[in-house]
């Protein structure tokens, strides 16, 4: 919540309650913490940059998914914002809502900007942009010090996110962006962003509007200034990027010169505009000259007449300095950039209305401003105070810094912090600390309840948000009372501002620690040294004699750091880091873990063959050194070296990876098919004996059905034996294609109620009541009827049915189409049809049938036969399912529940499988080949399990069995005769003899 500041008098100021100062003292190490805490609090602001979306890089919501939103869409906050086609995510939310506001966020952006130009030895590099190290420990808090440092400052990490939005906003020089989302839509919900986005527009949902073009100076020349001096300030770490912020500052500054008004808040009454546009104007020309350097953008800016009470760029004598009154830091700009009179108006201003104690209540505070974010003015008076000092060249800060940054700290009469989750390290005599801020996302709560008192959780807790507060040490710590309790990016960035210059005065940090020399160091995944004797390990960067590295196994290190290394060369096992150090001024270290076992091989679960009719097993194991040996049922597969194996029969694969210096590791899959088994054919064009080629189903009744591809609806012709016999004369090798076209319908089970019946209504599996069958196939349950003792009315209803296994574990559950009934006092069967019920045979052996209680909606009395004529199994004609039983619980009797006359179907849902007719008029016919010059003979032809190969001479002859395929599957040396071919599957085969440089082939079938 939020409103327009209201304007209070002095003379009202007065009558603030005086503030005695409390005995907390406050110490180097609370500004450090302090300072850490309310810069990282421009993170906990972030809206999603769709370019950053998978880093989830606002640290409050990270990994947080409400109820009832896409898992896509966890820790993402409005991704989607965009004004058409173009894109305009990202950027900073408001306060505690998740609106951005230009008239705060281009004033929050340049402030933080300025007060890292101002004081930049008071930032330091705490964390990355994406806070990866608080992430990945678990652990946010500044005293578990998990960060990991980028060689980037902070201030400059969190200004970035608001500068890339920036650069959008401000598109070309015609078209300026100030507005996004709807502030009365989104204040009336209480939830996250993250839920927030997936509400209606009118709740503050996705696509929000896009407010643009606005009839306004100030908020682009405030854009302009920002990324103006961000180009200046980010150049050292990147370039590119400088150079683009440059460009897009031109485009704002090119919008500003084109208007001459100052407008509020777009949406609802939110905000005013700036009180007087031109203290704008004169920040943006002198951030533009400070950037480039051109004396036209410093003649724009000396142009302008500058004073306290009179002139076209001044502060406002009759209030303070905020988002609208920005003269005191349009003065301090042009005396940075020599105006002949900005630096005594400014230097007087300050004297007169920061620093004299006229303006100071007795805690030694600032006491002007109030109503909306009072502390947000204690906050920019000691940041006032501190530029004033750096203008002046002060070897040290006012007084009046302290004093106001210690109130805010915990050194006021109530011992309350003001900073959410800050109290003094030494917390002595204790210092209270908000915990009921005015903020949506901090609780990661979306109950949308206003008066819901909420946890913050762990991770939140340091959330480093200045609240409004209070200027007489009290404080109430209520969501509710958002007067005092609302938190802003306008309201922290003065806190920011001076503590920076506290710490600079401090506990200065090394500036020249930062910049291109600190690099990062790279070392990759996680690596094996099996099948290899050693590895090579590679850092990434390279020697430019800046860089020292040094390797460590373990946390020992190996050496003296060196310039050149680096690489490192290993031969063992461990946790290897290497330790690449820049100067002495910032370190990095990357890890990786070398292992010296084999991961493990996971084949999977086992595998149906139907729809694909093939799988690939895969290892997932590679690298040099490494080698796969595969088997089907025991039994060594020749030529299958390779990490991955496809797989068209049944059996049992296994598959066993080894390599040198490293056990091997082993698994298994059991293959079963649905399809047919098939046998290809040899044929050749000139042999009257061999030019049809006979391609078999050697499984199964039929009907099969042959096509010539596998998408073909065409049914090829020249079939025998219900299409298990397929004779075909093609004239070149040629796949064909086989499917089973077997199918049935028929009825199952009693087709009427028989003896004692039973109308005890609808009874479920918790109470015992099922039916038994047995699948031994895949089918269709077209219709079941169900028995009603009576119906009570006219109406229409649906049933639904729950299939169990034996362990009682659901494997489907199905709903009935819905069917009219008639009110009626007599038993009768009704039929109920069914959309989509399939019976899995891949279920079980035994499985149960049972009413689903909550979908069973009939306005009737269900019944069930405790006594009568039934005689199990009921078994359909040609198989597939059994009924074998029923369950009554606690019933005695021939008992049958529930579903009579099943109306059922099947047919095979399996892909087509291919045969192969393989064109060879060198193959011997049957086996036999008499006038060759190796005379041989395989008997008998087809074989059922070992065949014979006969030779009629002793020379030594090589024999390789092939599959149509041209896959090796056996090979052997004989002399005279030998047995083969009893480990080989059904099909037909190709036998290839070799003696010296002569060779002949033979056609070999097994069934």
């Amino acid at each position: 919540m939020k409103k327009s500041i209201q304007k209070i008098s002095f003379g009202l100021l007065s009558l603030f309650s005086l503030d005695l100062v409390s005995q907390t003292t406050i110490v180097t190490a609370d500004y450090n913490k302090a300072l850490w805490m309310t810069t990282r609090f421009f993170g906990a602001q972030r809206s999603t940059d769709i370019d950053h979306a998978v880093q989830q890089d606002n640290w409050l919501v990270q990994g947080h998914l409400p109820s009832g939103v896409n898992a896509s869409k966890t820790g993402i906050m409005f991704a989607q914002d965009a004004d058409g086609a173009y894109e305009l995510s990202g950027g900073w939310f408001d306060c505690g809502d998740h609106v951005f506001f230009g008239q705060t966020g281009f004033y929050a952006g340049y402030m933080l900007a300025k007060a890292y130009d101002a004081f930049p030895e008071g930032f330091d590099d705490y964390y990355d942009a994406s806070y990866s190290g608080y992430k990945n420990s678990g652990d946010y808090t500044w005293e578990g010090g998990k960060g990991s440092p980028n060689g980037i400052p902070d201030a400059l990490d969190e200004l970035k996110h608001a500068t890339d939005f920036f650069i959008k906003c401000a598109r070309n020089s015609t078209t300026f962006y100030f507005e996004k989302g709807d502030g009365d839509a989104d204040h009336t919900q209480r939830v996250t962003a993250v839920k927030m986005q997936t509400n209606s527009v009118s709740a503050g949902g996705e696509l929000r509007k896009m407010w643009s073009n606005p009839e306004d100076a100030s908020m682009p020349a405030m854009c302009s200034a920002t990324l103006a001096l961000m180009s200046k300030l980010y150049r050292p770490y990147n370039a590119v990027y400088a150079d683009l912020c440059l460009t897009h500052a031109k485009f704002a500054y090119d919008y500003s010169k084109s208007k001459t008004g100052s407008v509020p808040a777009a949406s609802g009454s939110f905000y005013s505009g700036n009180e007087n546009f031109q203290n704008g104007r004169a920040i943006m020309f002198s951030e533009l000259f400070r950037a480039t350097n051109l004396d036209a953008y410093k003649t724009e800016a000396l142009a302008l007449s500058a004073g306290i009470s009179t002139g076209s760029v001044r502060p406002n004598t009759f209030y303070t300095f905020d988002y609208s009154n920005t003269g005191e830091m349009a003065l301090y700009c042009l005396a940075e950039i020599g105006h002949p009179n900005a630096r005594t108006s400014f230097n007087t201003h300050i004297s007169n209305k920061f620093i004299d104690a006229s303006n100071y209540n007795a805690a030694g505070i600032y006491k002007n401003g109030g109503g909306w974010g009072k502390l947000r003015y204690v906050g920019n008076a000691a940041f006032l105070v501190a530029l004033y000092n750096k203008l002046n060249n002060s070897a040290t800060l006012d007084s009046k810094v302290f004093s106001n940054v210690d109130y805010i700290l915990g050194k006021n009469s109530g011992s309350w912090s003001y900073i959410v989750g800050f109290s003094p390290l030494d917390n002595t005599p204790v210092v209270k600390a908000p915990t009921q801020p005015h903020h949506r996302n901090l609780f990661l709560y979306d109950g949308n309840n206003n008066d819901y008192v909420a946890p913050t959780p762990i991770k939140n807790k340091q959330f480093g948000a200045l609240v409004g507060g209070a200027l007489d040490g009290t404080f109430v710590d209520l969501w509710t009372d958002y007067v005092n309790t609302e938190v802003c990016v306008d309201y922290n960035v003065g806190i920011v501002g001076a503590l920076a210059a506290i710490k600079k005065q401090k506990d200065p940090v090394d500036i020249s620690k930062f910049g291109v020399q600190c690099s990062t160091p790279k070392l990759g995944n996680d690596k094996s040294l099996c099948g290899s004797s050693n590895l090579v390990l590679n850092s990434g960067l390279t020697n430019n004699n800046i860089r020292t590295f040094e390797w460590f196994k373990n946390g020992v290190s190996q050496g003296i750091p060196s310039k050149t290394a680096t690489t490192f060369t290993i031969t063992t096992g461990g946790e290897w880091s290497v330790k690449v150090d820049s100067l002495n001024k910032c370190s990095k270290t990357a890890s990786i873990i070398i292992s010296a076992t084999l991961p493990a091989v996971n084949l999977g679960s086992n595998v149906n063959l139907c729809s694909p009719s093939s799988v690939v097993l895969n290892s997932s194991i590679i690298g040099a050194g490494i080698s796969h040996t595969w088997a089907k049922n025991n039994v060594s597969i020749p030529n299958s070296n390779l990490n991955s194996l496809s797989v068209s029969e049944a059996g049992t694969y296994k598959v066993t990876v080894s390599a040198s210096g490293c056990p091997s590791t082993t698994d298994e899959v059991v293959v079963t098919s649905s399809l047919p088994t098939t046998m290809g054919g040899v044929f050749c064009p000139t042999s009257v004996a061999l030019s049809k080629a006979q391609l078999y189903v050697t499984s199964g009744t039929g009907p099969y059905d042959w096509y010539a591809t596998t998408t073909s609806t065409t049914k090829l012709t020249g079939t025998s034996n219900n299409g298990k016999t397929f004779e075909v004369s093609p004239t070149e090798t040629t796949t064909y294609f086989v499917k089973d076209a077997s199918s049935f319908t028929g009825t199952l089970g009693p087709i009427a109620t028989s003896g004692t019946f039973n109308a005890w209504g609808e009874q479920g599996f918790a109470e015992g009541f099922y039916l038994k069958f047995t699948p031994t196939k895949t089918f269709d349950i077209n219709a079941i009827s169900i028995p009603f003792n009576s119906i009570y009315s006219d109406g229409s209803a649906v049933v639904g049915i729950e299939i169990r296994n034996a362990n009682g574990e659901l494997k489907g559950t199905f709903t009935s189409n819905s069917r009219n009934f008639t009110a009626s006092t007599t038993s009768a069967l009704y039929e109920f049809t069914f959309p989509n019920f399939r019976i899995e045979s891949s279920w079980g052996n035994e499985l149960f049938m049972c009413l689903e209680k909550n979908i069973t909606n009939v306005a009737g009395q269900l019944g069930w036969n405790q006594s009568g004529t039934f005689v199990f199994p009921y078994t359909l004609s040609g198989g597939a399912v059994s009924i074998t039983g029923a369950n009554t619980q606690g019933q005695s009797g021939n008992n049958y529940v529930y579903f009579y006359n099943w109306k059922v179907s099947s047919g095979s849902e399996c892909d087509r499988v291919p045969v192969i007719a393989t064109r060879d008029c060198n193959v011997g016919l049957n086996g036999i080949d008499t006038e060759s010059s190796i005379k041989a003979t395989i008997y008998p032809n087809p074989v059922e399990q070992t065949a014979f190969l006969s030779l009629d001479n002793n020379t030594t002859t090589k024999v390789e069995v092939f599959s149509l395929t041209g896959v090796l599957v056996d090979s052997l040396e004989a002399v005279g005769n030998v047995t083969f071919g009893q480990n080989l599957p059904s099909g037909t085969y190709i036998v290839r003899l070799q003696q010296g440089n002569t060779s002949e082939t033979l056609k070999f079938n097994k069934r």
